[in-house]
């Protein structure tokens, strides 16, 4: 219950490499990442930690990434970017995620779980019943994503298109399931970038 009036309401991490393992951040709050700012020339590891109920004021309702990150065995629930985007996690760096879960993260704006403005790999993980007033229920994308093995069931938006995924750079989606979405125009993808399937 941490609170941050600019960024990193828990952890705002600056330079050098930052580890974290078998940890929970919980209703913190900042202005960008509600939880972690992940700075430029930062990188980070988080592995086995739950992200719940943090706020961000902009960007990144539990974690903001600008430099390196990887996520792994993880789980963000119930997260919200409040003005802005990226209910879960908002990513203008690199950021692989693998065997994690996001459920029930929103947003105003886009990407309920995840807005990607860089480098964005999820490999083997569930995006799960998260909600946007705007575009991409699930993801949002803006830069390069690679989707592979991965679900994405059961996420909304209340305007616009693209309950599951709303492409706007490059997507690879590989070996993936789609489904459940609910939207008031595109349910499952849509897209205005480039997509490989």
């Amino acid at each position: 219950n941490n609170f941050a009036g600019d960024s990193g309401g828990g952890l705002y991490v600056q330079g050098g490499e930052v580890s974290i393992e078998d940890s929970k951040f919980r209703g913190n709050q900042g202005r960008n990442g509600g939880a972690i700012r992940n700075a430029v020339g930062t990188t980070m590891t988080i592995t086995r930690s739950t992200f719940e109920t943090n706020t961000s004021n902009d960007w990144g309702g539990a974690i903001y990434v600008g430099g390196i990150a990887t996520i792994s065995d993880s789980m963000l629930i119930s997260n919200r970017a409040n003005q802005v985007s990226g209910g879960g996690l908002f990513n203008e760096g690199s950021t692989t995620i693998v065997r994690s879960t996001f459920q029930g993260n929103s947003t105003d704006d886009g990407g309920g779980a995840i807005d990607n403005n860089g480098t964005l790999v999820v490999n083997s993980s569930a995006l799960i019943g998260n909600s946007t007033g705007d575009t991409g229920g699930a993801i949002r994308n803006f830069g390069t994503a690679t989707i592979t093995n991965t679900t994405i069931s059961g996420n909304s938006i209340s305007y616009d298109a693209g309950a599951g995924i709303h492409n706007l750079g490059t997507l690879t989606l590989r070996s993936s399931t789609i489904a459940n979405n609910t939207g008031r125009a595109t349910a499952g993808i849509d897209n205005t970038g480039t997509m490989t399937i």
